[in-house]
C-alpha cells in the first residue's frame, strides 16, 4: 500500500484540476448530447418532447444523405490524409536542408497553417470558379473548357475539396516530420556521405527508417483534422452541388442549426464521436505495430 500513498494519489492530486476542467468542459456536454439522442426535441415548431429510445440513430442510419456523407468522409479522412502528409515529407526533406531562404519557406508554410479555414475556402472557391485560374489552366492543357466549374460538377466537386485540405493540413505534417528529421545525428549522414551514398540512398536507408513513428502521428493528426474540416467544406461548396461535398461535420451542423432538431442531432454527434474514436484507435494500432511491433521483434 506504500507505492499508493507515494505514487498513486501525488499523481491524482496533481491531475485533479485539469480532471475538474476536462469534466465541465467536455464530459457535462457529452452527457447532454447523449441525453438529447434519446429525446424528439425540435426547436421552432409543435413537436411535443418525448422519449423515442433508438429511433433518431435508427432515422439517421436509414437516411440516404448520412450515409453519402459518411462516405464522404472516408474519403476526405483517408484517402486525403496520404497524399497530404507525402506531399509534407517532400516539403519537409527540402527544408531540412541548409541553403539560403529556409527560413522563408518555413514561414510561408506556418502562415499557410495558421489562415483561418473560412478564409482559404473562399480564396480556393475563386481559383476553382469558372474563368478563374484551374479551369484557365486545364483549357490550355486540353482538360477542361475555360468556362468549367469543377465546384459544380458533381462527379469532381469532392476532389476539389481534397485539393484545399491537402493545401490547409500538409503544412502540419510538415513540421512534425521536419521535428523528426531534426532529431536525427549529423553524424549518420557523414558517416553516409563518406561512403558514398547518394540522397536518394540516403534518405531512403536511413531519415525514412528514423522518422516513421513521426510519418505515422502525421497521418492520424491529418485524416482527423480532414475529416472534420466542416469550414473547409462550407466555404467551398456548402454541401452540394446536391450532397456531392456533404461530410459527417457538415451534416450535424445542418440538423442541429438548421433543421435545429436537438434530437436528431444529438443521435449524429454520437455516431461522429463514435466513428472518430474507431478511426482513432484503428490508427493508434497501426502506429503501435509499425513502431512498437519492430522493436519488440
Amino acid at each position: 500500500m506504500r507505492w499508493i500513498r507515494t505514487i498513486i494519489l501525488p499523481i491524482f492530486f496533481y491531475c485533479l484540476p485539469s480532471f475538474i476542467i476536462t469534466f465541465f468542459i467536455l464530459l457535462i456536454p457529452f452527457i447532454n448530447t447523449l441525453y438529447r439522442s434519446f429525446l424528439k426535441i425540435k426547436i421552432g415548431s409543435t413537436e411535443i418532447l418525448g422519449i423515442v429510445g433508438f429511433k433518431n440513430y435508427l432515422s439517421i442510419i436509414n437516411d440516404s444523405v448520412f450515409q453519402v456523407s459518411f462516405i464522404n468522409s472516408l474519403i476526405i479522412g483517408f484517402g486525403g490524409a496520404l497524399p497530404a502528409v507525402l506531399l509534407a515529407l517532400i516539403v519537409a526533406s527540402i527544408c531540412n536542408q541548409q541553403f539560403r531562404g529556409n527560413r522563408i519557406i518555413l514561414s510561408l508554410i506556418v502562415a499557410a497553417w495558421a489562415i483561418p479555414p473560412i478564409v482559404g475556402g473562399r480564396v480556393w472557391k475563386i481559383l476553382f470558379l469558372p474563368n478563374g485560374l484551374i479551369s484557365t489552366i486545364g483549357s490550355y492543357l486540353g482538360l477542361c473548357q475555360r468556362d468549367y466549374s469543377i465546384l459544380g460538377d458533381p462527379n469532381f466537386a469532392l476532389v476539389s475539396v481534397i485539393i484545399a485540405s491537402i493545401w490547409k493540413f500538409s503544412p502540419i505534417a510538415t513540421l512534425i516530420l521536419l521535428g523528426g528529421m531534426r532529431t536525427i545525428s549529423p553524424e549518420l549522414y557523414e558517416a553516409a556521405k563518406i561512403d558514398g551514398a547518394s540522397f536518394y540512398n540516403t534518405f531512403l536507408h536511413i531519415t525514412l527508417p528514423l522518422i516513421l513513428r513521426y510519418f505515422n502521428i502525421a497521418i492520424l493528426l491529418v485524416s482527423m483534422y480532414m475529416a472534420a474540416t466542416v469550414d473547409l467544406v462550407y466555404a467551398l461548396t456548402g454541401g452540394g452541388p446536391g450532397y456531392a461535398t456533404e461530410i459527417l461535420a457538415s451534416y450535424t451542423y445542418k440538423i442541429y442549426f438548421l433543421q435545429q432538431d436537438f434530437g436528431k442531432g444529438g443521435a449524429t454527434s454520437m455516431i461522429l464521436i463514435l466513428w472518430s474514436l474507431v478511426s482513432m484507435g484503428l490508427l493508434l494500432y497501426f502506429i503501435y505495430k509499425q513502431t512498437f511491433g519492430r522493436e519488440s521483434s
